[in-house]
């Protein structure tokens, strides 16, 4: 007993901590003819322990067979001496105990360095064989594998995968050695009050080029000084490179980097090269503080061009993870874990050193706006909008005042994806949505972003029906919509409203040419200029809130564009006047002086020939407030009656 508790130990202080009992392989007895091997000697997988003389009852013959290592590893003891004899096997655990012939430790290689090509655990160059058949050695627990084997329940976990680690390098991991990965890292989050932020680089953090062009850009615009330039230097598979590269920081990029470090951990994914990456980071980066050796690039994951996932960070599971990126279509598998963000652009028309961004539905007012917020050093819409999402979540996140360790381990804490999914369903807020493309695919594919966002989606015009997607303005549903009063809105909209996370104003992307008039923006600037004194004003009135940080607003969107202002009849020609004659006149209600304001009702026709609806919302009414009387009415419609006339005989005799 003290022999094999000797060798046992031996054994672990190499790392071989699993154990195996090898079975004899004949199911109908036999014995053994030679062993191959020694005690202590390391075996690789697939090497030969033993030649077995295997009998067939019925035929009465005897078969040569070899034990065949299963694992990497060590022979700690060969139970049985050669020529034995070895009885049939029954069936029962007990029996197939008696028939083990050798005790071995191994090692399931958990953590393996590829660029060294050893084991993290034991040390050693896992053979051929082992790699060959790691994916497919988990077997059923505590039974007998078919392969004369019986192993622990410990060491039936042989499933691996490979995680990136920092500086490039990668790592083959067990799921055991994962799980306790991810219990180090859930311990380390939660202790700083801390979740996981995977970000893009490019059109996400910057805009990047390699055409000459570039400083006679930025010249021109003004922030020349803000550009930044290097050359890269050469990495595996890719030759040094003598052009130039040229970098614009989206504004205010350092400045939310620090805010978000405070709540997040960073990680950058990117499908540019490790060089380029590195080289990138050194710029807002560059005592690597914030994200240190954290980057995944094109270099370390070959299919990254094409898709980006998670669990090459994180294997186990992502309910503590975020990313950001302005492209959706290469998170298919995670996401629900994605907060898109609008594309950043500064060089247009320039060669792209990587890939193409996201949907680009920037308007000229918003690309100024953007060198302004360069020249000024502020932060631009997309990032600010960025970070006020990002707190949101962890603040909910760490809000539960019970939430454990242990809860988050066992799947039953907070999870992100959650948190993620109610911020896109308040994006539209219920609005009901007809999406008219002009093929089946882009009909579910915008659709389903609709759903997503809370939008509800219907198939035909309805009576609350109040946005309508299309492409064409020839279309049915379009003629429809515009006959009938609805707004009938590019599909650059909902696009919009998903990387902003709201729900954005209909006018910038109506499908229809909208009538002339004061837009809001106009109101508010003549409304300031008659805005009295600071010693006459009025304290404001901060803007009310929801819990989403969405500004408190009414429901009820404009079913049309704004009407355009009321005609005067003294402005009309004499032809117009002579048209509207033969229409029926509404019949306007002239009332006495109130302290109340009274609101009229008159139909106009804007330019596309369909009636305006100018009504305004009724003013508060009191009991104080005087009622007309009916004689008083019938009066004043006469004296308008008469009014009429009387001008129609002056232009009669002015004619």
């Amino acid at each position: 007993m003290r022999r094999k508790r000797q060798k046992r130990s031996d054994n672990e202080s190499s790392g071989e901590k699993h154990r195996a009992k090898l079975l004899f392989p004949g199911e109908e007895g036999g014995f053994i003819k030679e062993w191959v091997v020694s005690e202590k000697k390391k075996v690789d997988a697939g090497d030969v322990l033993a030649k077995c003389a295997c009998r067939r009852l019925k035929t009465n013959q005897v078969l040569v067979r070899e034990l065949i290592a299963p694992y990497d590893g060590t022979i700690i003891e060969i139970l049985r001496k050669p020529e034995e004899e070895i009885g049939p096997v029954a069936g029962n655990e007990s029996d197939e105990n008696n028939l083990a012939l050798v005790r071995m430790s191994y090692c399931l290689h958990d953590i393996v360095l590829p660029g060294m090509d050893l084991c993290g655990v034991c040390g050693r160059t896992p053979s051929q064989f082992s790699r060959a058949t790691k994916a497919d050695s988990a077997q059923p627990v505590g039974e007998n594998t078919g392969g004369g084997i019986i192993v622990d329940a410990s060491d039936s976990n042989a499933a691996t995968m490979t995680l990136n680690v920092g500086d490039g390098n990668k790592i083959v991991v067990s799921r055991q050695e994962a799980e306790t990965d991810r219990e180090r890292t859930v311990k380390r989050l939660f202790k700083a009050k801390k979740l996981l932020l995977v970000l893009d680089i490019d059109h996400t953090l910057l805009h990047a080029t390699d055409d000459q062009r570039a400083p006679d850009l930025a010249r021109k615009k003004g922030v020349l000084s803000k550009l930044h330039q290097f050359k890269l230097g050469a990495c595996e598979g890719h030759p040094a490179s003598d052009k130039m590269h040229y970098i614009m920081l989206r504004p205010g990029l350092i400045e939310w980097l620090e805010q978000v470090s405070t709540m997040y951990e960073l990680y950058i994914y990117t499908a540019g090269t490790r060089v380029y990456a590195e080289a990138v980071a050194n710029i807002f980066d560059p005592s690597k503080r914030l994200f240190g050796s954290r980057i995944i690039s094109r270099t370390d994951v070959p299919e990254l061009g094409k898709i980006k996932r998670l669990e090459r960070f994180f294997p186990i599971d992502n309910n503590m993870v975020l990313a950001i990126d302005d492209r959706s279509d290469v998170w298919v598998e995670d996401a629900k874990n994605l907060l898109t963000i609008r594309p950043y652009h500064f060089f247009y028309g320039m060669h792209e050193v990587n890939n193409s961004s996201g949907p680009d539905f920037e308007t000229p007012e918003e690309q100024k706006e953007e060198v302004k917020a360069l020249k000024s050093e502020k932060m631009d819409h997309g990032l600010r909008r960025a970070g006020e999402l990002l707190k949101w979540v962890h603040e909910k996140f760490y809000e539960p005042q019970n939430l454990t360790v242990k809860d988050q381990l066992d799947c039953r804490g907070s999870d992100v994806k959650e948190l993620v999914r109610t911020l896109r369903s308040r994006i539209l807020r219920g609005l009901p949505v007809i999406v008219d493309m002009q093929s089946d695919y882009e009909n579910k594919t915008l659709g389903d972003i609709v759903k997503a966002c809370g939008g509800v989606l219907q198939e035909k015009i309805e009576k609350d029906t109040q946005v309508i997607i299309s492409q064409t303005p020839s279309s049915k549903f379009a003629n429809d919509g515009k006959l009938k009063c609805i707004w009938v809105l590019r599909p650059e909209w909902i696009h919009s409203c998903v990387h902003n996370w709201n729900k954005e104003p209909y006018e910038k992307y109506s499908l229809f040419r909208l009538s002339k008039s004061p837009t809001a923006s106009d109101k508010s600037k003549k409304s300031e200029n008659k805005t009295p004194s600071k010693d006459k004003a009025g304290p404001k009135v901060p803007q009310q809130v929801d819990d989403f940080g969405y500004p408190i607003e009414d429901d009820d969107e404009p079913a049309m564009p704004p009407p355009k202002s009321a005609i005067k009849v003294s402005d009309l020609s004499k032809s117009q006047k002579a048209s509207i004659r033969t229409q029926k006149r509404p019949r306007v209600e002239k009332l006495k002086p109130s302290s109340k304001p009274v609101w009229q009702k008159v139909e106009e026709f804007d330019e596309f020939g369909y009636p305006i609806d100018q009504s305004v919302p009724k003013g508060p009414t009191t009991s104080s407030s005087k009622v007309p009387d009916p004689e008083e009415k019938e009066n004043d419609d006469d004296d308008e009656e008469d009014d009429d006339d009387d001008e129609e005989d002056e232009d009669a005799v002015k004619k």
